[in-house]
């Protein structure tokens, strides 16, 4: 539930133009979602 909401909102994030203050909680938001579904796929599917 958590990781399809992460990606939800990775996904929303690239599909909106931001706000300049929202700007970098979009990008941090996308980087820790791509890091976060690395792990997890290279744990879950070896």
């Amino acid at each position: 539930m958590f990781i399809l909401y992460m990606c939800n909102m990775s996904i929303l994030c690239l599909n909106i133009k931001c706000l300049n203050k929202e700007l970098d909680l979009c990008i941090n938001l996308r980087k820790f979602t791509i890091g976060f579904l690395l792990i997890f796929y290279q744990y879950n599917f070896k």
